[in-house]
């Protein structure tokens, strides 16, 4: 059974792994569309990712709004601040090369229907940006985690 949670004003769905296998094979979830078919690939690798991250990460489902007929699906990374949306992207070290995975809140889209989302993303960032891992550079991109890929 799915937990509900509110993130930033925002109610949110957390499924259980039987739910999102289900809601996978169905492309549906409560009656509302999940994916379209060319991106039910990415929404696998985001679960993928989340149940290899679970001691960190959750995939939520949420809608942008009341009139919207489909899922919005984010990461939520767990800080001590709470839950943070958050991107997770690939990134490559300029300095050393580094093939890096991180965790970040700046993209504008994490926040579609959040009315203060300026303060949120700025609440986000107040840290700084994790350096690269490998060699303590600055990274190509803001990032509040980090993890080595493993070799490709």
């Amino acid at each position: 059974m799915s937990n509900e949670l509110t993130v930033d004003n925002q109610q949110m769905f957390l499924l259980s792994d039987d739910e999102w296998d289900t809601a996978l094979r169905d492309g549906v979830w409560e009656d509302l569309l999940l994916f379209y078919p060319p991106t039910k690939p990415l929404i696998e690798a985001m679960l993928r990712f989340t149940r290899a991250h679970g001691d960190a990460f959750r995939l939520a489902l949420f809608r942008d709004g009341p009139y919207i007929k489909t899922w919005a699906v984010i990461h939520l990374l767990a800080t001590r601040y709470g839950w943070q949306r958050v991107f997770v992207e690939r990134v490559q070290c300029d300095a050393c090369g580094a093939k890096l995975m991180i965790a970040n809140p700046t993209v504008a889209d994490l926040y579609f229907g959040v009315e203060n989302w300026a303060e949120l993303m700025k609440r986000a960032t107040a840290s700084g940006s994790l350096r690269c891992i490998q060699c303590g550079e600055k990274l190509p991109r803001f990032a509040i985690w980090v993890e080595a890929l493993k070799d490709e």
